[in-house]
């Protein structure tokens, strides 16, 4: 049966089929694609055949993968060469971003727009956390909106605490596959929640030490 991996958890995937049936799935063999080292060979957003195991309920064997449209990858942290897919046929990248509490720099903005441009994957910048901003941040967030939008990407300001701006971010999310990143901190798990409520993910303080969040938002 022909599904998509919406999570993965080390070895195990859970795999949708077109039918809406869910099933926790294993790899089964090893599977190499695009000539790229990688440390996972499935990644989140990948069209998979899986093959339901008979002797336990919801549970399946992935025994294809399809050719992938597109992909993101980073660098593994273990050092070895290899490189990590970090999403799979997705239709643009969302970038989470925050002048404090904690800070996004430039140069992290750039860096990540670089990366997805390299796969030809469109970006959104979406400056979060707009109830806290002071006058002279305002003026900041101004400035690199216009720069950012002058060279043809989208931007928006919101607060996904008090949900300020989120018709329009919503706008521009319907109907497409969306990979948010972002520093910890910055509100991915605050946003998801937004967008898809009732989905419950565990949300972070951020240290008023060294203004950065505690990492919540734990599968790819």
């Amino acid at each position: 049966m022909k599904g998509q991996v919406y999570k993965s958890t080390g070895s195990w995937y859970d795999v949708k089929t077109e039918d809406g049936q869910v099933y926790q799935s294993r790899l089964r063999g090893k599977f190499k694609q695009d000539g790229i080292k990688v440390n996972n060979p499935i990644a989140v957003g990948d069209v998979v055949d899986v093959t339901p195991d008979q002797q336990h309920e919801n549970s399946g064997l992935i025994t294809e993968i399809y050719p992938r449209e597109n992909y993101i990858i980073r660098k593994s942290t273990r050092k070895n060469g290899f490189s990590h897919i970090l999403a799979a046929n997705v239709d643009q990248t969302l970038l989470l971003a925050t002048l404090s509490f904690p800070r996004t720099s430039q140069g992290f903005i750039d860096r990540f727009l670089v990366s997805a441009e390299s796969f030809r994957i469109p970006s959104l910048i979406v400056f979060n956390k707009k109830d806290l901003l002071k006058p002279k941040d305002q003026n900041k967030i101004g400035f690199w909106r216009e720069m950012y939008e002058s060279i043809g990407y989208t931007t928006d300001l919101i607060s996904a605490q008090t949900q300020e701006g989120m018709d329009a971010l919503l706008s521009h999310l319907e109907g497409k596959t969306t990979l948010i990143a972002g520093h910890s901190g910055v509100g991915k798990s605050t946003l998801l929640n937004r967008l898809v409520p009732g989905l419950a993910q565990k949300t972070g303080e951020v240290s008023t030490f060294a203004n950065k969040g505690t990492h919540t938002t734990t599968f790819a």
